[in-house]
């Protein structure tokens, strides 16, 4: 019975007087080394052309499509809208898309060319002739510029224009009679005219030159002789567009400069703008004199973009991709595009 107690207590695991045997702690063993792999070099990766950043333009809401001038060979800015020529006559616009302006012009033959003042419209035709309306007459009549039959480019002011001959000479008249015979000025060698408030001025061997009025052009007293003989503009060398509004004169020269002259006196041709790739100029002035004018004046790069100023810089104000010709009226600045779409941008 005894017996039977004792292995029951060791069966129940119970406490004996014998203690275990020590268990003694193993040796520690140094810890081995980890093998580690090579490290392998990432596969490289071919490069791709990092994308152009994106510069913003400016808003586009401004730009109105004028569809009544799709087509038109030529354009040019009025003080309430914009003209084009469509094949043999000169149509007129309000900018807003209103009713065709009463100034307009048509004729026989094809026109190629018109250009717009305050106080009148002048066309090219094919041949060289040149279509004037004056506003100085109520209701405005049409004439033909009396001997002039080889105009290869045109630029109106408000009461006189110029054109320039198949042989680089430069003639001017009065808007106010356009039937008396236009004035001769003393230059040769010109490649573009601008006609401006009580001035006029050409390029002649890449250089702007630039002559005034006078009293008695302006009246027509003497419609033969211009008040002063024709002067160079120092800092114009280069010239590459040029362009007449007013008091004040603007051309594009060299890379893209922008110089400003003033037509009151000879100063010196003076810096205004930076605008790379600049192709085309317009200005404009809404003062029917044309003195002390300060004119809006805008030019448009290759890329479209359109940069304007007054006394003080605009800035952008718009982009027409793929102009062809620019032109600025009192309140907006328009283009024809390559694709004879015609596009303008409130200013």
């Amino acid at each position: 019975m005894r017996v039977v107690v004792i292995l029951a207590l060791a069966a129940c695991g119970g406490s004996s007087s014998s203690a275990p045997p020590p268990v003694s702690d193993p040796e520690p063993s140094e810890p081995q080394p980890v093998a580690q792999d090579e490290p392998v070099e990432p596969a490289p990766v071919a490069a791709t052309p990092e994308e152009p950043e994106e510069v913003a333009e400016p808003a586009n809401q401004n730009v109105v499509e004028i569809e009544a001038l799709t087509g038109a060979r030529a354009i040019a800015a009025t003080a309430s809208g914009i003209c084009g020529v469509m094949n043999n006559r000169v149509l007129c616009v309000r900018a807003d898309g209103g009713d065709p302006s009463a100034m307009a012009l048509s004729n026989e033959e094809s026109l190629v060319e018109t250009e717009a003042s305050a106080m009148g419209l002048c066309a090219r035709g094919e041949s060289g002739a040149v279509f004037c309306q004056s506003a100085y007459n109520d209701p405005p009549t049409q004439a033909q510029i009396r001997g002039l039959r080889d105009a290869t480019q045109i630029s109106v002011g408000n009461h006189h224009g110029c054109a320039l001959r198949g042989n680089g000479r430069v003639v001017c008249w009065d808007s106010r009679e356009p039937q008396r015979r236009p004035r001769r000025v003393s230059i040769r060698g010109a490649s573009a005219v601008a006609a401006a408030g009580e001035a006029e001025c050409a390029i002649v061997d890449s250089a702007v030159t630039c002559w005034a009025l006078g009293e008695t052009v302006r009246g027509c007293s003497d419609c033969g002789r211009s008040a002063s003989p024709p002067a160079p503009v120092e800092g114009t060398d280069g010239v590459r567009a040029l362009v007449a509004a007013g008091s004040e004169g603007h051309a594009i020269v060299e890379n893209g400069t922008v110089v400003r002259f003033s037509l009151d006196d000879e100063s010196r041709a003076e810096a205004v703008a930076e605008v790379a790739g600049a192709q085309q100029i317009g200005s404009w002035c809404g003062d029917w004199s044309g003195s002390g004018c300060a004119p809006t004046t805008c030019v448009i790069d290759g890329d479209g973009y359109v940069t304007c100023w007054a006394r003080s810089p605009y800035g952008r104000v718009g982009r027409i991709a793929n102009a062809a010709e620019l032109t600025v009226g009192r309140s907006l600045v328009c283009a024809r595009r390559e694709d004879a779409t015609v596009a303008c941008i409130r200013i």
